[in-house]
């Protein structure tokens, strides 16, 4: 197994693809700015949330 092969349940891919179908249908219904959408950064008194972060990746740890 290489080191960029990870593997999950069946629930969590089946979670995930439920998650892209519902964005892709809010994108196709027209939702199409997601800026600042969910960001509570300054009520929170943080400098960065993954809703405003400009690398996901980075934000959430995932690069290697």
């Amino acid at each position: 197994m290489s080191k960029d092969t990870i593997t999950i349940s069946k629930g969590v891919y089946n979670s995930l693809l439920i998650s892209e179908a519902k964005l892709e249908q809010l994108e196709v219904n027209g939702v199409d700015n997601w800026n600042n959408y969910g960001c509570m950064c300054y009520e929170l008194g943080e400098t960065e949330c993954i809703f405003c972060t400009e690398d996901e990746e980075q934000f959430l740890n995932l690069k290697g």
